[in-house]
C-alpha cells in the first residue's frame, strides 16, 4: 500500500512539474511574441513609407531570433491563419493576439519617444494607414495580399513536404512513363523560410498591400483615427483563404506523390537517383 502511496504522489508530483514547465514554455512564447511585435512595428512606424527592404529585413532578422521561441508570427493573420490550420491551440491563439495588440500599442510609444514631430497630429499623419483607392478595391487587395502572404508561410515554414532519406532535393524518372517528380523536402526549405518570407513581404508591401492588422490597428487606437478602417479587416479573411489554398495544394500534392512512388516501385526500368540543386 505504501508503495501504490508513493507512486500514486510521484506521478501527481511530475504532472504537477510538467504543468509548470508548460506554463514557462507558454509564457516565454508569448513573451518572445510581445517583444518580435513591439521591434517589428517600431520599425514600420519609424520608417519611410517607401523604404520597401524594411519589411523583409525585419522580418527575416526577427524571424531568426525567434522563431524556436514563438514562432516569430509578429503579424495576427499569421497567428489567425496558424490557428486556421491546426497549428495553435485557442488558448495561444487569444493569448499571441493579446500579446500583439499590446506590442503594437508600446511600437508607438517607442516612435513617439524617439522620432521628432512637430506635433501629435503629425505624428497620426505619418504612421496611420489610409486606404487607397475604392474602399472595396483595398478591402479586396488586403485579401488578397494577405492569402499570398499565408499561402508563402505555409509552404516554406511547415512540414508541408514528405521528409524523405534520399535527398534534399529528389527526383524519380521512368524512361517508360516519362515521367520526372521534384520535391524539395521539409529540412531543405527550413532555412530559406525567413529569408523567403522577408521577400514576400517586401513584394506585397510594393503592391500596396497593408496584410498585418497589428500595423494597421497600432496607430488607428493611438490615434483615433478610426475612417476607413474597417478595411483591414480583409487581412484575416485573406489569411484563412491562403492557409486552405495551401492545404488543398498539398494534399493533392501527397496523392501523387504517393502513386508516383508506387508507380517507381512497380514499373519496370525505374531508376532512381537525387540530384542536389
Amino acid at each position: 500500500i505504501n508503495a501504490e502511496y508513493m507512486g500514486f504522489f510521484r506521478t501527481m508530483n511530475l504532472n504537477e512539474a510538467a504543468r509548470t514547465n508548460r506554463r514557462h514554455l507558454m509564457f516565454g512564447a508569448v513573451f518572445g511574441e510581445y517583444l518580435g511585435t513591439t521591434f517589428f512595428m517600431f520599425l514600420l512606424c519609424a520608417t519611410p513609407s517607401d523604404a520597401v527592404l524594411v519589411p523583409w529585413l525585419a522580418i527575416s532578422a526577427l524571424a531568426y531570433s525567434l522563431s524556436e521561441v514563438s514562432g516569430a508570427h509578429i503579424n495576427p493573420c499569421v497567428t489567425f491563419g496558424s490557428w486556421v490550420g491546426g497549428k495553435i491551440s485557442n488558448r495561444k491563439l487569444v493569448a499571441y493576439l493579446v500579446a500583439q495588440f499590446l506590442a503594437t500599442i508600446t511600437a508607438q510609444g517607442l516612435v513617439l519617444l524617439v522620432k521628432p514631430f512637430d506635433s501629435f497630429s503629425a505624428y497620426a499623419d505619418a504612421v496611420v494607414i489610409v486606404p487607397q483607392g475604392p474602399l472595396l478595391k483595398a478591402f479586396a487587395r488586403e485579401i488578397v495580399t494577405s492569402a499570398i502572404f499565408l499561402f508563402v508561410i505555409f509552404a516554406v515554414a511547415f512540414d508541408l513536404v514528405p521528409d524523405k532519406p534520399e535527398s534534399q532535393v529528389l527526383a524519380y524518372q521512368n524512361p517508360d512513363h516519362g515521367l520526372t517528380l521534384y520535391a524539395s523536402n521539409s529540412k531543405s526549405k527550413q532555412g530559406f523560410a525567413p529569408l523567403a518570407i522577408g521577400m514576400t513581404a517586401a513584394a506585397l508591401g510594393m503592391a500596396g498591400g497593408c496584410f498585418n492588422p497589428a500595423r494597421a490597428y497600432g496607430p488607428v487606437f493611438v490615434t483615433l483615427r478610426f475612417t476607413d478602417s474597417w478595411v483591414f479587416l480583409g487581412d484575416f479573411i485573406g489569411a484563412a483563404i491562403g492557409v486552405g489554398l495551401r492545404k488543398l495544394l498539398k494534399t493533392y500534392l501527397d496523392i501523387t506523390h504517393a502513386r508516383l512512388l508506387e508507380l517507381r516501385q512497380n514499373a519496370e526500368g525505374t531508376r532512381p537517383f537525387a540530384n542536389m540543386l
